[in-house]
């Protein structure tokens, strides 16, 4: 996921896949959240063998990406159904179209 948001600064890349780690941790700062999100995905990214990154520059955004070790399996990708979810009805729409250019059902939940 790229964005062209503040950037994370070096010292803040370090710990930002923390708990409740965020960047700003002011009382005044201006992006809310609770720093839980990429503690999260980190952890399920790992769990599943992998890998997760995050590539940034102050004024400019910052890259997330990750690995993941998947094999290739024989079986028909129509027998899977995929649960979309996700607080905006648009990033939901967004996430479907390459599910279903997977020859997968995504069900929106």
């Amino acid at each position: 996921m790229r964005d062209t948001g503040i950037g994370i600064s070096p010292a803040d890349q370090k710990r930002i896949f923390g708990l409740f780690a965020q960047a700003d941790s002011s009382s005044a700062r201006k992006f809310g959240g609770t720093g839980l999100g990429l503690a999260v995905a980190r952890q399920l990214v790992e769990l599943m063998g992998g890998t997760i990154e995050l590539e940034s520059v102050r004024g400019e955004g910052s890259t997330f990406s990750f690995r993941l070790p998947l094999a290739v399996v024989a079986a028909s990708a129509a027998a899977y159904r995929v649960l979309v979810v996700d607080d905006n009805m648009v990033t939901g729409v967004r996430l479907r179209i390459p599910i279903f250019g997977w020859g997968l059902h995504a069900g929106a939940g």
